[in-house]
């Protein structure tokens, strides 16, 4: 399992966008395009504008040459086939950034403190309970922000 539904195919686009918002110091927030230009072209050989750069992320240009996605790859830091291939690797890929992304949340963050210390039994439970509560959350052929038949906004099951 790759954590990436089957439907939702990986583009060039939305690896380079999930590499920006995700592949920076904790400390501070996405690298620019200024910034990843100048990383890459201070290394020597390929050099790539910072226009380029949002093209890319942006999808407006989709076919760029295999020595320019491995320089990109080399400077987040993440091997070159994440960029170069579709199919596992890739999503494999893909998943770890995104809980690296995850990870950076507070409220994630405590909750995995808290599950280190309980058994395996207690975690499979866990595991279990938050697969049903994104079940309850997200029903299948629901359309995205309108509520489920039978459910109350919050305020009135509190009785506010």
């Amino acid at each position: 399992m790759t954590g990436q539904p089957a439907h939702e195919r990986l583009t060039l686009a939305s690896k380079l966008d999930q590499l920006f918002r995700t592949a920076h110091p904790r400390e501070r927030g996405e690298y620019t395009y200024d910034e990843v230009a100048v990383g890459i072209n201070a290394r020597g050989g390929e050099t790539i504008s910072p226009a380029y750069l949002h093209e890319l992320r942006t999808g407006k240009k989709d076919n760029p040459r295999k020595r320019h996605l491995e320089v990109i790859a080399e400077f987040f830091d993440v091997p070159a086939s994440y960029l170069l291939e579709e199919g596992e690797t890739a999503a494999q890929i893909h998943a770890e950034l995104q809980l690296l992304a995850a990870m950076r949340d507070s409220n994630i963050r405590g909750l995995a403190a808290h599950a280190a210390k309980l058994s395996p039994r207690a975690l499979q439970a866990i595991t279990e309970m938050t697969k049903r509560l994104h079940e309850l959350e997200n029903p299948p052929n629901q359309p995205q922000g309108e509520p489920r038949s039978g459910t109350k906004p919050d305020d009135e099951r509190q009785g506010s």
